[in-house]
């Protein structure tokens, strides 16, 4: 889900004004010391299906750091027993805590209803399709866009 986020929201026809952050060297680094040997630690990261709760939340915290990432996408797919609703929990922990925004995508488990109602309810933007976090970015994206524009005009 991740590379089909990525060439969505990169998609020139898509118009979303948002763009991939280029990972500073100390974030790949750090990415890959908590990361599986297999793992991608370039943007789109992929912990793949082995991925635990640990190691998403030493992710989203390497992330808060780089200087080059203004947004955390995260495409939850919670599979038991090594990312569970855990993740949940991780994902509102760095919502209160951290210094940048998370919009979460929510699939593949039966419970997605209850997932995103939580992290609604924590003021986390989430959706249950790729589509609709795409345009829920691209409207924060000409949203940011209208306020440059009106800070420099006036």
């Amino acid at each position: 889900y991740g590379v089909i986020l990525a060439d969505q929201l990169s998609d020139p026809e898509r118009r979303t004004g948002a763009s991939l952050a280029e990972f500073s060297e100390t974030t790949v680094r750090r990415l890959r010391e908590v990361a599986l040997p297999f793992a991608s630690a370039q943007n789109p990261i992929d912990l793949t299906g082995s991925a635990t709760n640990s190691m998403f939340d030493s992710a989203i915290e390497i992330l808060q750091d780089d200087p080059n990432v203004d947004a955390i996408l995260v495409s939850l797919i919670p599979y038991p027993p090594l990312l569970d609703e855990g993740s949940i929990d991780i994902i509102e922990k760095w919502n209160v805590s951290g210094r940048k925004p998370i919009i979460s995508v929510v699939q593949g488990c039966a419970f997605v209803p209850h997932v995103i109602h939580r992290l609604w309810s924590v003021g986390v933007l989430a959706y249950p399709t790729l589509w609709q976090v795409t345009r829920a970015i691209g409207a924060l994206c000409k949203r940011g866009e209208f306020l440059r524009r009106l800070e420099t005009s006036g």
